[in-house]
């Protein structure tokens, strides 16, 4: 008999020693739920052979495995530290190959998400990878004018051949016997997989060759270029048979249909076209991406398509009448920015889409949103007393909101061009204002009254802060410097100039006796006040510094990275204290919160996290997702995969694994088994406890433990006498 059983998260251990006792074997199977997608623009996709899975790489570092039934991700691949390029399923779908910006190759288990192996031997971009068709070979393309064919067995290099420019593309024939690379200078060249061979070139584009394909049968190789043609050659002979044109920009993507009668195109344009192959005759074409189009593929029955762009999804198309079908995406976005009041009882968020929204920390909930439509928002503020939020945007204008009910209160002009900072003096009646006209104001908040413009950076201002008393500004801007200035005379008072790249945050100590300007150049240095000398300098992080903020004794630093963590560490000594690490994220903005019990960061992945001060523990996230609201918690003895709170269930994808993880399939939405599972994880009081009240949510957990632990014995009891006479039976 072939039984499974499902369980709830924790209960592994008590199942599988009562089934052994009864002298059953029945696999155990276990559900998780797990949330979103990509938070950066897509740059590759493939379909595995069956149709059963897609994988995407993206911007954003990582390489995502989909269920394609029902649109849901079952792993997410972290492992590269710059975007992933390019992306292959092996041919028995065992194994996922990623190429990225880095010059590695990484082999994953496409079942476990584990790394099985890092391929080195590019000295650029790894800008495309395939596996032969009997997946003992993988092939590499990249910006160093090689193309490499890897041993999958062993991971030793087979063949090393000079390409005549940077191979943008490469792919393998139906047999396996030839592999063809699109070139930078044009070309198309046809090489023979076993001995390294350059067997012939094809001339005829104009411009570079972003993508080829072979078709089905092997016959003919499609070539999409930059000249906006895309080129069909016989792989015989190399010779072209026909050019297909259609579009007037780049053609950045081509693929065969399964029984190789179509062709599809993308473009630069964010626009596909499908072409009847052996007419070249366009049978339709439209904007399907915003931008250009990264990456188009055909599903393996040939009913739909899928086309990846910048808009952090795959878009799924119907291959009859190109109407979108389905989009394969998270929903939520970058979270370039936050700002918080020191209690801790709002925080806002800047969207990479150009929009903030201001939360509330005891509810969790969405207080509302700021638009500035068409071109969005660019900076944000909120008082220290949290009664109020700045807005700047793309146009230059400024508007000052209540909180508590959303009403514009003030608004305020000046800039030439985009605002790029704010920040609000300590009393909150007055707010100062940075532009990329490399110019800053300060304006009063319910007054009329302006200073400015403080005229002194050669280059667009990043940062804007108050000291303590109100009585100085401080700007850091991309010219490198950090200048201070006395606001009752718009004077300059110091001009700190020892960056090697841009200041990207200052901070005044709570005395003003000292000042701190973080940096690009991995450097945060405190200056003297008085002397405008350094006092000290520290390189803790492996990249680029965003932000930095001082705590109110003075005596800590925090800081954060594009390298993944958050460090606080000692002003006078530069002692590390404590590291917050957000794994694969970059961390874009940092803050003390809640009364500088937690540490708050917002990251490139769409997440907001909250950290314990003291421990290092890892509280809640807030996941900046488009409408709505999705909070989640890490792991716990009641909860194996976490709580989470959100009003959108359609958010969580609800995943049956097998106890060590392999096997993911994800539970359809009508699934009676997600329905439960969801009913007992979403839980608010959980989520905002263990951020709000940890003391309450600990006691929470230990009741929910000891009562699920007692009732769910009683129910699986029953099931199991059930399973027992199935099993004589």
């Amino acid at each position: 008999m072939n039984k499974e059983l499902s369980i709830f998260p924790g209960q592994e251990r008590g199942l599988s020693t009562m089934l052994g006792r009864l002298d059953i074997s029945v696999p155990i199977k276990k559900l998780s739920h797990r949330f979103g997608g990509h938070t950066a623009g897509l740059t590759s996709l493939v379909v595995e052979q069956d149709g059963k899975r897609m994988a995407t790489g993206s911007i954003d570092r990582t390489a995502i495995i989909w269920d394609m039934k029902s649109a849901a991700p079952l792993a997410t691949l972290v492992g590269h530290s710059s975007e992933v390029k390019s992306i292959a399923f092996s041919p028995d779908g065992r194994f996922v190959a990623t190429g990225g910006v880095d010059n590695d190759i990484i082999i994953w288990n496409a079942n476990t998400s584990e790394r099985v192996m890092t391929l080195k031997g590019h000295a650029s971009w790894v800008r495309s990878v395939a596996f032969s068709p009997d997946g003992r070979f993988l092939a590499s393309g990249s910006g160093d004018r090689k193309a490499i064919i890897w041993d999958m067995e062993t991971g030793a290099r087979c063949r090393s051949m000079e390409t005549a420019s940077y191979a943008h593309s490469l792919s393998y024939g139906p047999d396996g016997r030839y592999l063809a690379t699109g070139e930078w200078d044009g070309s198309v060249i046809l090489w023979e997989c076993s001995s390294g061979r350059k067997v012939r070139i094809c001339i005829g584009h104009l411009k570079d060759v972003k993508s080829v394909a072979f078709s089905p049968n092997g016959m003919t190789l499609a070539s999409g270029s930059g000249d906006g043609t895309v080129i069909l050659w016989e792989n015989a002979t190399g010779k072209a048979i026909k050019t297909l044109k259609g579009r007037s920009c780049a053609v950045t993507c081509v693929a065969f249909s399964p029984d190789g009668n179509s062709i599809l195109s993308g473009g630069s344009d964010g626009g596909v076209i499908i072409f009847e192959a052996r007419s070249g005759l366009i049978k339709r074409s439209h904007k399907a991406h915003r931008g250009e189009v990264q990456a188009v593929s055909f599903t393996p029955d040939g009913r739909h398509y899928l086309t990846a762009g910048p808009e952090e999804a795959v878009f799924e198309w119907n291959a009859e009448n190109d109407s979108r079908e389905r989009v394969f995406s998270g929903n939520i976005t970058s979270v370039d920015s936050i700002a918080v009041d020191p209690a801790g009882e709002r925080i806002v968020t800047l969207h990479s889409g150009g929009a903030a929204s201001v939360w509330g920390m005891e509810s969790g909930a969405r207080d509302f949103i700021i638009n500035s439509p068409p071109l969005g928002v660019t900076a944000i503020a909120i008082s220290r007393d949290g009664k109020a939020v700045a807005a700047g945007c793309e146009d230059a204008k400024i508007t000052v909101r209540d909180t508590a009910t959303g009403r514009e209160i003030a608004s305020f002009s000046g800039h030439r061009l985009r605002v790029t900072a704010l920040g609000f003096s300590n009393d909150g009646k007055l707010l100062a204002s940075g532009g990329l006209d490399s110019t800053a104001f300060i304006h009063e908040v319910y007054g009329v009254k302006r200073i400015g413009p403080l005229e002194g950076h050669r280059f667009w201002i990043r940062t804007v802060v108050f000291s303590p008393d109100g009585k100085w500004l401080a700007t850091g801007s991309s010219d490198r410097s950090a200048i201070i200035w006395d606001i009752e005379s718009g004077r300059k008072l110091f001009h700190f100039k020892a960056h090697r790249f841009p200041v990207s945050s200052v901070a005044f100590s709570p005395d003003g006796k000292w000042f701190a300007t973080a940096s690009f150049d991995r450097r945060t240095i405190l200056w003297d006040m008085e002397t405008g000398g350094r006092i000290i300098e520290c390189e803790l992080h492996g990249a680029d510094i965003t932000s930095v903020s001082v705590s109110s004794d003075g005596e800590f630093l925090l800081t954060s990275s594009l390298d993944g963590a958050a460090i606080l560490w000692e002003m006078r000594s530069g002692r590390v204290v404590m590291r917050y690490e957000a794994g694969n994220a970059r961390l874009t903005s940092v803050a003390f919160t809640q009364n500088e019990r937690t540490v708050a960061a917002g990251g490139t992945d769409g997440q907001v996290r909250f950290w314990d001060r003291e421990s290092g523990d890892l509280l809640a996230c807030l996941h900046n997702v488009d409408s709505g609201l999705l909070w989640s918690a890490p792991p716990d003895q009641a909860a194996a995969s976490g709580w989470f709170f959100t009003d959108r269930p359609e958010l969580a994808h609800v995943l049956r694994c097998r106890e060590d993880g392999t096997e993911p399939e994800a539970l359809a939405p009508d699934d009676p088994e997600r329905s439960v599972h969801l009913d007992l994880y979403n839980r608010k009081e959980m989520v905002m406890g263990r951020l709000n009240d940890p003391e309450r949510y600990q006691r929470e957990v230990e009741r929910i433990v000891g009562g699920v632990q007692a009732s769910w014995l009683e129910t699986y009891g029953e099931r199991l006498k059930k399973i027992q006479i199935e099993h004589k039976q």
